[in-house]
């Protein structure tokens, strides 16, 4: 899920995500700290939508903190 503030006027206030993941009961994921603590430099195609080499790399990213969590069996 896409996170990012909920209520522009707000900043306080949560974002679906993070509401939807909290009831669900769901880990949050950072994937922006995720790729800037493993130094990756994510590129937009328009400010909002990522590159599709960027989308890959985040794509492995996700996987590989999924793995980390325990959420993810890795392929045998």
């Amino acid at each position: 899920l896409p996170t990012g503030r909920g209520n522009p006027t707000d900043p306080e206030s949560p974002n679906e995500a993070d509401a939807t993941a909290r009831e669900l009961g769901l880990p949050l994921l950072d994937l922006l700290r995720i790729s800037r603590r493993d130094g990756l430099r994510i590129a937009y195609t328009d400010g909002l939508h990522l590159t599709p080499h960027s989308a890959r790399a985040v794509c492995r990213l996700l996987v590989g903190a999924l793995e980390t969590g325990g959420l993810l069996k890795k392929p045998q």
